[in-house]
């Protein structure tokens, strides 16, 4: 790692930056539903209530699951549970 009295940059604001842009990636593809949705209707030939209950149960099924990672969070530690988050995704 640089000194920063050098003019390295801090590692830490790599982590943010990297952190930042993969939050704006995740959520902003979770949350452009509404942006496509009738784009989506029009493809489909689905009925309003489908296609918004395919989102309900989704936001549903993210939310309970949200309460299971917190929960592994506070009794594994992070570093365990990232471990096996990255290990499943292979």
């Amino acid at each position: 790692m640089k000194d920063l009295a050098k003019g390295g940059i801090f590692y830490g604001w790599v982590i943010v930056l990297i952190s930042f842009l993969t939050l704006v990636l995740v959520m902003g593809t979770r949350f452009t539903f509404g942006v496509f949705y009738i784009r989506v209707l029009e493809d489909t030939g689905w009925s309003r209530a489908a296609t918004a209950g395919i989102f309900s149960v989704s936001m549903i099924v993210y939310a309970l699951a949200s309460l299971g990672t917190g929960a592994a969070f506070d009794r594994l530690g992070p570093r365990r549970t990232r471990s096996v988050s990255a290990a499943r995704m292979l």
